[in-house]
């Protein structure tokens, strides 16, 4: 994340920038726990059955 200040203005006033590889990433890596709970989930509900 990259942030500046306006260099115009002398409010408190600060703008960030997300990097979109970072995004990217972080996207992956929250589906990639999401995935594991659903199998955890549907293993679960698999033992209950038998």
């Amino acid at each position: 994340m990259n942030s500046r200040r306006p260099l115009e203005d002398s409010k408190r006033v600060r703008y960030y920038r997300l990097n979109a590889e970072d995004v990217a990433f972080a996207q992956q890596v929250l589906e990639y726990r999401q995935r594991q709970r659903e199998d955890r989930e549907r293993r679960r509900q698999e033992e209950r059955e038998h």
